[in-house]
């Protein structure tokens, strides 16, 4: 028993002295961040106090380092006695430590987010915040669960802390600011409302062609009595988290862990990991389907839930159309062992599934495109855009570049599916790996290639259904819940957990939950004099053009109408500014042809639309091919038939008016 104790001892003399090396060398850089926030917001130029008190921090991130190599020493068992005197003490609050742990992780949103948000931009400022509440909820969770092992308390205030503050930041756009918080926010309220043109405009109006699915999952706001910004907003929040969600729960639960907490902790990694890219939360839908439905035992009602999903998904980006089948067929690969059956028999049910739910999908996208009361010139170009392969390095554009970006965040899973390869991947069919790797492959492949088109490459989010594919993957090898085929037939037991090295599972957990620490948080808003004397004056404006029987185009804002904030005034639907830019990319001469005309016989009294881009840019800056294809489908005849009567930089609005003396 004494050789237990003193093991056990020695245990928590290892975790006491990795604590106190990790809080001093997290310290230093999250002081000097602090000290820079601090001066760029003049604390340090007008308080003494703010002086004394950096200077007292950075003595005492002195001391800590002393304290760390002290532990080393046999005064190290000095610190164990501390440590454990603690955590007697703590257990002796019994329940308060749930509340204690609970005000823990909600006090890191608070102070990085609401309270001194301007003074804890840093990520290793964050950084340090996290590990210090983390610390403190490990204290709390190891007094409720004494049983349980410091790796299940440590992740699991790790994980519930970094939640508060991911979950929270969704929120911080939640506002009824009447303009839009950032370039193409309030074109998804607008298409929305298109569903509902009748109840909202007084007319029918054609259903919106760029990206179906998250317009219909905005319209439950729309139905309430009184419509208002700030609901459209706090809905959208709320999708971002319930839909992520609910997907990285029902991946979680397709492993069948040994316990339910340990479904939630993997789930809770899982909402991470989806985040990274990010995947839109429209997307997700249509695999959580598959994941929470599919039984690969049932060939007729996995089609069934395949082909249910693919409807959603045909609502969806066209490179998403093959997702429901896809990952039906790699849950099958990944659940279902060979055996002795030929390579054509095994492969028929996940081929079936993979094609009918492409086949669905399309038919979906062709049937709504039909119904939707567009003209076939408008239909959707998603095919036809340019490739900018240069994206994929270090640019203007993106300053990491997607392949380094997407290799550095896919790296530790990748690294687990290799080990796993080399150590039990000889078990396996050939077949049966070939099939998983080539779901990857081309997936990461398709992934590249959308990254790259025009419009895309400022970060990863293009590579979503590979980020899903390699996330299903990797929990289940990790988790061991792939079975090995046996060449004599029997029923293949489950794989015993990989062991993997304690550095890539620590990377493994760790590069999802920091990434969101370097978030940066929304600018302040305008004042509200401001906003209020650019309405009004908007308001202006538009009456005079309704006096004078004109019609009045908003390109931009469009949500200035549908919530009232420029009341009386019909909805202009055909020209908004996620569209125009859309077929502006792909160059649709027969769209702007009708544009143009629109514009030359001055069809609208005025028009309300951002600021426009007047300078070409040259190849490699950011976003130069986008800012040139604005310049030559939109804004050059804008500014050719409308003369530009006033613009706010300050809130990014211009009115113009048709130009007297239009250009030549």
């Amino acid at each position: 028993m004494a050789e237990r104790v003193d093991s056990s001892g020695r245990q928590e003399l290892r975790l006491v002295r990795i604590g106190l090396f990790l809080t001093a060398i997290l310290w230093i850089p999250a002081l000097i961040q602090f000290r820079d926030a601090l001066g760029a917001a003049g604390y340090l130029d007008l308080s003494q106090k703010w002086r004394l008190g950096m200077a007292l921090l950075f003595v005492m991130s002195g001391m800590a380092w002393v304290l760390a190599f002290l532990s080393l020493t046999r005064l190290g068992s000095i610190f164990l006695k501390a440590v454990q005197a603690a955590g007697s003490v703590s257990k002796q609050l019994g329940i308060l430590n749930g509340l204690i742990f609970t005000g823990s992780a909600l006090l890191f949103p608070f102070i990085s987010i609401y309270k001194y948000g301007n003074l804890t931009p840093g990520f290793f400022t964050r950084a340090f915040i996290l590990w210090t509440l983390t610390l403190i909820g490990f204290g709390c969770l190891s007094a409720l669960w004494p049983r349980r092992a410091w790796p299940f308390w440590g992740l699991t205030s790790l994980l519930l802390t970094s939640a508060a503050f991911r979950i929270t930041f969704f929120f911080t756009g939640v506002n009824n600011y009447p303009l839009t918080l950032y370039w193409s926010e309030t074109s998804n309220y607008f298409y929305s409302s298109l569903f509902l043109a009748n109840k909202i405009y007084g007319f029918s109006a054609p259903l919106p062609l760029f990206n179906p699915a998250r317009a219909l999952l905005g319209i439950f706001p729309f139905l309430l009595p009184d419509p208002q910004i700030w609901i459209n907003r706090l809905w959208a929040s709320l999708l971002w988290i319930v839909c992520t969600g609910l997907a990285a729960y029902l991946a979680a639960r397709r492993l069948r862990l040994a316990s339910r907490l340990s479904t939630l902790l993997l789930a809770a990694w899982a909402f991470f990991f989806m985040l990274q890219g990010p995947i839109y939360y429209e997307l997700l839908l249509s695999v959580a389907i598959v994941l929470g439905l599919l039984d690969e035992r049932r060939f007729w009602r996995s089609l069934l839930v395949v082909g249910l999903a693919s409807i959603w998904a045909g609502l969806c980006r066209v490179n998403w159309y093959p997702m429901p089948g896809m990952v039906a067929a790699l849950v099958y690969f990944l659940e279902v062992p060979r055996h002795e059956q030929s390579w054509r028999a095994y492969f028929f049910k996940p081929v079936l599934w993979a094609a009918a739910g492409t086949v669905i999908a399309t038919a979906t996208f062709a049937v709504y495109t039909a119904i939707s009361g567009n003209p076939t010139s408008t239909t959707a170009t998603a095919l036809q855009s340019p490739l900018l392969w240069y994206r994929l390095l270090p640019s203007g554009t993106n300053a990491t570049g997607v392949l380094p970006n997407a290799i550095l965040v896919a790296l530790p899973a990748l690294t687990l599916i290799g080990l796993w390869f080399i150590r039990q991947g000889p078990r396996w069919d050939a077949w049966r790996k070939a099939g998983i790797f080539a779901i990857l492959a081309a997936f990461f492949a398709g992934g590249i290639v959308v990254s790259v088109k025009i419009g895309g490459g400022s970060n990863i989010h293009n590579l979503d259904a590979f980020w899903l594919l390699l996330l299903i993957v990797s929990i289940f090898l990790f988790f061991g819940r792939s079975p090995a085929d046996r060449s004599s037939g029997l029923e293949a037991l489950r794989e015993p957990a990989l062991l993997v090295p304690a550095l890539l599972t620590t990377a493994l957990v760790l590069l999802p939950i920091l990434l969101p620490l370097t978030m940066a948080l929304p600018e302040p808003l305008p004042d509200k004099q401001v906003v209020d004397h650019v309405l009004n004056d908007i308001n202006a404006y538009v009456a005079e053009a309704r006096n004078k029987g004109q019609e009045v185009l908003l390109i931009d804002n469009k949500q200035l109408i549908t919530f009232g904030f420029i009341p009386s005034t019909r909805m202009v639907t055909e020209y908004e500014t996620v569209y125009l830019l859309e077929m502006a990319m792909t160059g649709s001469q027969a769209y702007f042809d009708k544009f143009q005309q629109d514009l030359k016989t001055k069809r609208f009294g005025v028009i309300i639309a951002n600021p426009q881009p007047t300078t070409l840019q040259n190849p490699g800056q950011g976003f130069a091919e986008e800012n040139n294809a604005q310049i030559q489908w939109v804004g050059q005849p804008l500014l050719c038939y409308y003369q530009n009567l006033k613009t706010w930089l300050d809130v990014g609005i211009s009115v113009l008016v048709p130009e007297p003396v239009p250009c030549k």
